[in-house]
């Protein structure tokens, strides 16, 4: 399917990932989330119902590489870092 360029060049050099993150933040736009918030909307994920160990270990390992991800989207100044009130929160401006 034909995709829009700017929209393209909006997430050029990001991988799916960061892409991804991006987009979340977008639709918060003027607001930040902390890292378990950003943890629980990018895998849909509500920590009361964990269910079987392979999903938790799945979430566990995620949680590292979003860490990852969210902190190379700061290093290239594509998204903001706050750290405010005991938590690390991230936002687009």
């Amino acid at each position: 399917m034909p995709e829009d360029i700017d929209e393209l060049k909006k997430f050029e050099n990001l991988s799916e990932m960061e892409t991804k993150v991006i987009k979340i933040l977008e639709e918060h736009k003027g607001k930040a989330l902390d890292f378990i918030e950003m943890v629980e909307v990018y895998y849909k994920w509500d920590h009361q119902e964990v269910g079987s160990i392979k999903k938790f270990l799945k979430i566990f390992s995620g949680r590292l590489a979003l860490s990852y991800v969210l902190d190379r989207l700061v290093v290239k100044n594509r998204i903001k870092k706050m750290i405010s009130k005991g938590k690390v929160f991230y936002y687009l401006e």
